[in-house]
């Protein structure tokens, strides 16, 4: 055992039962962390005897690293501890999805390309025929929970299809998608937790007028000055990034015509930290056009980026991005926190 993994194991026994007297299962305090790694730190340092095979105890709440960096490298920023709940077949990392690969090949403006787009859009008018909206979306997000359990091992998306009518009536249809898995611990850590998420029955709800908890009752205006302030009714926007999740929020339950959609498209190429991150394929092996901007507002710095359909400007999908640190969340940077692919959206003549 080399001197790092003594520490290591040293600061798991030291705080493990601190950790299993927490009634809410916190995250450590990082003082007392300190505390713990202090007095170690100071402690004349003896070689533990040889152990054969595995030395963690396997049914401990077992102190982990958030980070593959050396084991001394993480203890001098004792901040990035965390303690797994429970750690019988945990992973080191909660499960996020593999991050997109963008490509870009020269520099291009954002604004030139959202405008062209916004013309494009304008041109293609209304999407489908009759007067009911039906959205089809599958969507992820690192603190869904699943049959009320929050699962960190698996990335299980909801697929939901939504049928809203005039009058606000809406009907939905959900189902959770195909488990994805970074490796073979992941997969056998869900199993053990009861595989939440497996049931793939559609659940169908009808919700009459105004029980559906809709955000906007009106369509959105074609002007995207006028768009700024509406969008602003109903989101706390501070930044782009602001902006960035009020559209994806908006997509989510209107289906836009073509000058709704330009105006969304101009409104994007007038805000000022916008760039164009290249040519993506998005995961339902769309080719797209990738425009994204980064916001500290939720807490974190994060990349938000809208993947647009290149020929008419359409919104195909929607990812969230930890970029430059992960806080007290157990992930690997980069690390995908959140997408929305939508599948479709159209104007249709009845729900099913």
């Amino acid at each position: 055992m080399t001197d790092d993994e003594e520490i290591a194991r040293q600061l798991n026994e030291r705080w493990g039962p601190l950790a299993a007297a927490s009634r809410a299962r916190l995250e450590p305090d990082p003082h007392t962390k300190e505390q713990i790694l202090q007095r170690i730190l100071q402690e004349p340092r003896q070689k533990p005897p040889r152990r054969r095979g595995r030395w963690w105890p396997a049914r401990s709440r077992t102190l982990l690293f958030g980070g593959t960096a050396a084991v001394a490298a993480a203890v001098v920023a004792a901040v990035v501890l965390v303690v797994a709940w429970p750690s019988t077949s945990a992973p080191v990392y909660a499960a996020t999805p593999p991050s997109l690969i963008y490509q870009l090949d020269r520099p291009e403006s954002a604004t030139a390309l959202l405008d062209q787009l916004a013309r494009a859009a304008e041109a293609a008018g209304r999407p489908g025929d009759g007067k009911v909206e039906y959205i089809h979306t599958q969507s992820w997000d690192l603190d869904a929970r699943i049959d009320d359990r929050q699962v960190t091992t698996a990335v299980v998306p909801l697929d939901k299809q939504i049928w809203r009518k005039a009058d606000d009536a809406v009907t939905t249809i959900e189902k959770y998608g195909t488990p994805w898995f970074p490796d073979a611990t992941s997969r056998r850590a869900w199993q053990a937790d009861g595989s939440p998420g497996s049931d793939a029955t559609p659940r169908r709800t009808e919700h009459p007028p105004g029980r559906y908890g809709l955000l906007w009752t009106e369509r959105p205006p074609t002007n995207p000055d006028q768009l700024r302030a509406w969008l602003r009714d109903n989101h706390s926007i501070t930044d782009s990034g602001g902006y960035f999740t009020a559209v994806v929020d908006l997509l989510k339950e209107r289906v836009l015509t073509g000058p709704e959609r330009a105006a969304v498209l101009r409104l994007l190429a007038s805000l000022p930290d916008v760039d164009y991150t290249g040519t993506v394929t998005d995961r339902a092996g769309r080719p797209g056009a990738a425009f994204s901007t980064t916001s500290a507002a939720g807490g974190l710095p994060a990349r938000h980026t809208l993947i647009l359909d290149g020929t008419f400007g359409r919104f195909l999908a929607y990812e969230r991005t930890l970029t430059t640190t992960a806080g007290g969340l157990n992930v690997r940077i980069p690390a995908v926190t959140s997408y929305v692919i939508f599948q479709d959206a159209r104007f249709t003549t009845a729900a099913p």
